[in-house]
């Protein structure tokens, strides 16, 4: 039987860090209408893994990026509805700030943030029992739930006040969270200590927030422009115009304060626009997928699933209960005091990190795609990549355009060891993107296509 196999080799080599940068959700709170976010086999010799990891595995700052407007799909009156972006101030604090979607640019299928559920906590003094979630919802756009039930509509829950918004996105990334005051603190004016419990080893990308402040709109619906903090109104004319009016009061990291607003507009609901900065509890790797030439010539690789793990010299990594410290800057400086990991006896097995959104799967080139997971750094030294995919032979038809599908739903496993590749390696840390790049090389064939009769030849190296 003539065989299709991989081989995998390795070259040592030297790592490097870039930032990944900051994020900001800007996001318009319509409460009791919607919170709106502007902002097969066992054969594993036949696996399309790398046949060489070509580079290192370099490690990137991972800074925080901004998440532009999610799209509000409810109809109104007049039409669909919509909301405008939120514009990046230029000012040095967001030159590490990035629209969400434009930091994983190139990335294939990645989970994006962009509607996730954020676990919120909106506090007062030493009051932090307004514990709640914003989600999302495609017809009704983003809505404020309180855990106890509680109508945060109602004055007597949630008066026009000023309250301290900590808390961590998406909101399935952790079990069950907590929060605290600070040590020696008498109010979360000063930040708060936030303890998530159960956070997975392998997760979306888990960030939590370091900023927050509220904000305004002008222009008529459906075409609405948002803007954090507020505005002098220099030629008094109730209205602020871009580029005349002073802005006061902008959204900065370390300042948690948000002015929550319960008047009502004209169709009885009431809007509040939050803008909220957030910061990696994650590290990120990212996998370039590519096929060598002359297999390509023969076969066609189709992705269907990455699932990901991580583990280190004890074995599977266990889930971890992190503990973050804020604390109130007034200069947009790093709020970010301490983060302590506590390893749980949860063994965590990993999750999927790519799933193609056809049958068919993601067909794979003799240039690189980027595929990207999200892990915990804390322990972490190795990453295990299972993946399914299907085999074709290139003999392309009419009936069979994509050519025969030889092998289905293959399965096989690659263990990527951190410590091994990355140069003077340590520790994986949050906040950083390790990348690798693996290249699909087979020294032979496992299963031969009909139409391969006529050339059977095949280049062993």
């Amino acid at each position: 039987m003539v065989q299709e196999a991989m081989i995998l080799k390795r070259n040592r080599t030297t790592g490097w860090t870039t930032p990944l940068h900051l994020l900001l959700l800007s996001v318009l709170l319509m409460v009791g209408c919607g919170w709106l976010f502007t902002s097969c086999s066992e054969d594993v010799d036949d696996m399309p893994v790398p046949a060489q990891i070509e580079e290192s595995v370099p490690e990137t700052d991972m800074a925080l990026v901004t998440m532009l407007p999610a799209m509000k799909d409810a109809a109104a009156k007049n039409g669909a509805r919509r909301v405008s972006s939120w514009v990046i101030p230029t000012t040095q604090m967001y030159t590490t700030f990035y629209n969400y979607d434009a930091l994983y640019a190139g990335i294939t299928n990645y989970q994006s943030l962009t509607t996730k559920a954020v676990d919120v906590f909106f506090t007062t003094g030493t009051d932090a029992s307004r514990h709640g979630r914003l989600h999302y919802n495609k017809t009704k756009g983003w809505k404020l739930t309180l855990n106890d039930g509680s109508d945060p509509t109602d004055p007597s829950v949630m008066a026009q006040a000023d309250y301290y918004v900590y808390g961590f996105i998406p909101r399935n990334a952790a079990d069950n969270a907590n929060i605290s005051l600070r040590d020696g603190s008498s109010s979360y004016e000063d930040g708060a200590k936030l303890t998530l419990y159960g956070m997975p080893s392998v997760m979306s990308d888990a960030c939590v927030i370091v900023g927050a402040r509220e904000g305004f709109k002008t222009g008529s619906d459906p075409d609405y422009t948002y803007y954090d903090g507020g505005y002098t109104d220099t030629n008094s004319n109730s209205s602020y115009d871009d580029g005349t009016d002073t802005r006061t009061n902008r959204l900065q990291t370390g300042d948690f304060k948000f002015k929550y607003n319960n008047t009502k507009d004209g169709e009885g609901h009431m809007i509040n626009c939050m803008f909220l900065l957030f910061d990696h509890l994650c590290a990120a790797l990212d996998i370039n997928y590519k096929v060598d030439g002359d297999y390509a010539a023969m076969r066609t690789i189709k992705l269907k699933k990455i699932h990901m793990k991580t583990a280190n010299g004890d074995g599977i990594t266990k889930k971890t209960d992190v503990t973050i410290t804020l604390k109130h800057t007034t200069d947009g400086a790093d709020p970010i005091e301490s983060i302590v990991y506590e390893h749980t006896s949860v063994v965590s097995t990993g999750d999927d990190v790519f799933v193609s959104e056809t049958d068919d799967g993601v067909q794979l080139e003799t240039t690189s795609k980027t595929f990207v997971g999200h892990f915990m750094p804390s322990g972490t030294t190795t990453v295990i990549l299972t993946s399914t995919y299907d085999v074709y032979d290139n003999n392309k038809t009419t009936e069979h355009p994509e050519g025969n599908l030889v092998r289905k739903d293959c399965v096989a496993t690659n263990t990527v060891r951190l410590n091994e590749l990355v140069g003077h390696f340590t520790a994986t840390e949050r906040g950083k993107k390790y990348t690798v790049d693996l290249t699909i090389k087979p020294t032979f064939l496992y299963v031969m296509s009909e139409p391969d009769l006529d050339n059977p030849t095949v280049t062993i190296e």
